[in-house]
This record gives structure tokens, sequence and C-alpha cells, in this order.
């Protein structure tokens, strides 16, 4: 499926207390147990949290992956927004 850009761009450009609504909207209106395999517990979660977090902190500590300062992160973040949202239209 799909989200036309122009309601990607839409949604972003809300308040962080509307998207953060309508993130709540959204998780009511899935069934628990839908889409298949998405479903899992805490426990479980937890688990899988783990195992990524430490295959991402190997990788940087081989030099396979390499980190930047949360300010240049959120930085690049913004910019692949904005030319997101530029290139919707909005």
């Amino acid at each position: 499926m799909h989200i036309p850009d122009q309601l990607v761009g839409e949604v972003l450009a809300l308040p962080a207390a509307a998207r953060a609504e309508l993130i709540a909207l959204l998780q009511q209106s899935l069934p628990a147990n839908e889409p298949p395999g998405v479903a899992v517990s805490d426990d479980q979660l937890a688990a899988e949290w783990t195992a990524e977090l430490d295959r991402r902190i190997a990788r940087l500590r081989s030099g396979e992956s390499r980190g930047v300062d949360a300010e240049t992160g959120f930085a690049q973040i913004r910019e692949q927004l904005a030319s997101r949202q530029g290139s919707s239209g909005a």
C-alpha cells in the first residue's frame, strides 16, 4: 500500500500533539492480532530490540558503521522531511 505524499506532508506538518493524537487513534483502529506477525509480547519485543542494539553496537565497534552526533542526525532528518514535503507540493 502506498500512502500519498500529500497526505504524508500534511500529517508531518501537524503540531506534535496532533500527530501524537493521530497515532493513538490509528493504533486503536488496528485489530490486536493484525497484521499477522506484528503482534508480539513485551518480552519478545524487548528481546528483539536487545538483539538489534547488540548488532548495531558490534557494527560500530568493528568500524563497519559510523555514528553521527545527535545534532547532525536531527539536521539530516529535518532535511529529508523538508525535501519530502517540498516534493509533495505541500
